[in-house]
């Protein structure tokens, strides 16, 4: 019996059989409101940021589903920053880059797309780049890539953070000066300190309206702060069940559509379908771009001299 091209295996869950299954999928993320998009190679991995992958075991309170308190030791990400920005407004290479007057918020945004470790996820609003990630390497024996797709608006509903003592339904603003100060206070207060309360239990989805970088751009890129945590077991962000505003029935805070890998002709097909319409390496990373180049040296200059991060245990 032929398999469907889009078939659903559980409330948030599916698999795409087919390059048709993939445009029904996003078809039905669009009616649902879950309009940001992220592609991962492999289904196995957490929906969580680079930074937050290396840390210690987290703590988590009695009789609770949530994790409340972590216990992490973290690299000094806020230093490199800074680092970052200050050698962007001193070294004369970086003039075009400096003439940006971008906030720190920015510059964490242009880190996390340019190869640091940073407790930022990126999302796209172009499902395509986000089937582009998921098959962009090469595939692991046994590994089936996975598109995440999530409402931006659900997830600042249910995020403790406030604006003036009331919940936020909006879109955070990273080009808003006091959105930017108040994440690098939050930041700065979790950085290696351990049972430390996490501000960031629930990510909180933020954007730029301002062109600021040509790979951002390109890649249509949306931004979650998830801060240094890790869901316990399998408990996956995929799989937090969260109430959303002004409805009576139960929303995820993301949906998954896993990529029937096994079947090689489909993954062939995907690529195929997105170097068609100009999605290469080339294009997505902007590697024709100057400005691109540098920022990639730049972020990989501090990111290796930063590189103090603590063994698992």
């Amino acid at each position: 019996m032929k398999n469907k091209a889009l078939e659903q295996i559980g409330e948030n869950r599916y698999i795409i059989n087919s390059l048709k299954g993939f445009i029904e999928f996003i078809s039905v993320m669009s009616q649902k409101k879950y309009t940001w998009f992220r592609g991962q190679t492999d289904k196995e991995w957490d929906l969580e940021p680079g930074l937050s992958r290396i840390k210690r075991r987290p703590v988590r309170k009695k009789d609770s589903n949530l994790i409340h308190y972590i216990r992490y030791q973290t690299t000094d990400f806020n230093s490199a920053i800074e680092e970052a920005m200050d050698k962007v407004n001193n070294d004369p290479h970086y003039l075009e880059i400096k003439h940006l007057n971008l906030n720190k918020l920015q510059f964490l945004l242009l880190a996390q797309h340019y190869g640091m470790r940073t407790p930022v996820l990126d999302w796209t609003t172009n499902p395509d780049i986000a089937l582009f990630f998921a098959l962009d390497f090469k595939q692991i024996e046994g590994s089936s890539p996975i598109i995440y797709a999530t409402n931006p608006k659900l997830t600042n509903w249910n995020s403790p953070v406030t604006i003036g003592g009331k919940f936020q339904y909006e879109i955070f603003k990273a080009d808003n000066e006091g959105i930017s100060n108040y994440v690098d206070k939050e930041l700065k207060d979790i950085e290696g300190k351990e049972n430390k309360v996490n501000s960031f239990v629930f990510p909180i989805a933020l954007e730029s309206t301002l062109d600021f970088s040509h790979r951002i751009t390109f890649q249509s890129g949306k931004f979650t702060i998830n801060g240094p945590k890790k869901p316990l077991e399998h408990v996956m962000f995929k799989d937090l069940t969260i109430t959303p505003y002004k409805s009576e029935e139960t929303e995820y805070y993301s949906i998954s559509a896993e990529i029937n890998s096994n079947d090689k002709e489909l993954v062939l097909q995907l690529k195929s379908y997105l170097e068609d319409f100009g999605y290469t390496k080339e294009n997505v990373y902007r590697l024709g771009d100057k400005k691109s180049r540098l920022l990639d040296e730049l972020f990989r200059e501090i990111q290796n001299k930063h590189n103090n991060y603590p063994e698992e245990r």
